[in-house]
């Protein structure tokens, strides 16, 4: 297999996902995407989803 040309990766847009805190009531994140919205992860339900 013969590898042509060169991509190049912008990096430097790339949000640090690395920490999101819990919420005061210890079970769920809030995360917010690029556009603003906010999504709020239930940890409980994760949870049980992999006990399961």
């Amino acid at each position: 297999m013969k590898m042509v040309g060169t991509t190049v990766i912008d990096v430097t847009n790339l949000r640090n996902t690395d920490f999101y805190p819990l919420n005061p009531d210890d079970t769920n994140i809030d995360y917010t995407d690029e556009d603003g919205v906010v999504t709020q992860l239930d940890l409980t339900a994760l949870v049980q989803n992999l006990e399961t």
